[in-house]
């Protein structure tokens, strides 16, 4: 769940942009890179970028991490390319043969958009104690439906008092998100 800088120097300057380390190959990082429009690293990186290509990574950072006592209970909330670092989170639960239960609360606009959306079913598929409730807000299409609500955690049988939670995402999700856990007294119990 943590993320790398990457810098690339395209046509002759300097670009340096965060990236989530979404898992590991043959000991190196791998991170997903969703193309933004207006980009400058995300477009190249994605249409351009051929192997040998050199690019600089500085050390993983950042506290998005599973505590070294695993809950029970997990809530792990992403919004669009947040889902990167909740798929670090994971595959590293699955490689521990994680018993408890965790609740993948993914919002994107339509099921397509879902980054590793395939992967992820499979995932719900083969452990019955990862379950994945995709979100759309902007497909009428789907199970649940629109931005964050407390309606979507009673959908899911969400437990506050006793899940450790996870958000990644759009600021919107994420002030969403800790507004709630803020009301409900649980602050304490959420990872951003």
């Amino acid at each position: 769940g943590q993320y790398v800088s990457l810098t690339a120097t395209l046509n002759g300057r300097r670009h340096t942009r965060c990236f989530t380390i979404s898992g590991l190959e043959a000991g190196c990082p791998v991170v997903t890179i969703q193309a933004h429009e207006g980009g400058v690293v995300s477009p190249w990186a994605n249409a351009s970028a051929r192997v040998g290509d050199r690019v600089e990574l500085e050390s993983p950072a950042g506290d998005f991490v599973l505590p070294a006592t695993r809950p029970e209970r997990l809530l792990l909330i992403a919004g669009g390319s947040g889902i990167t670092p909740v798929k670090a989170l994971l595959d590293q639960l699955l490689a521990e043969h994680y018993s408890g239960q965790a609740d993948i609360l993914y919002y994107v606009p339509t099921a397509p958009d879902a980054i590793f959306g395939e992967s992820l079913k499979a995932l719900a598929a083969a452990h019955p104690n990862f379950r994945l409730h995709l979100v759309t807000t902007r497909d009428a299409g789907g199970k649940l439906q629109g931005h964050f609500s407390a309606d979507h955690l009673k959908a899911i049988g969400a437990d506050l008092t006793a899940s450790a939670a996870y958000v990644c995402g759009p600021a919107g999700l994420i002030d969403a998100v800790v507004q709630h856990w803020d009301d409900a007294g649980h602050a304490t119990r959420l990872t951003l």
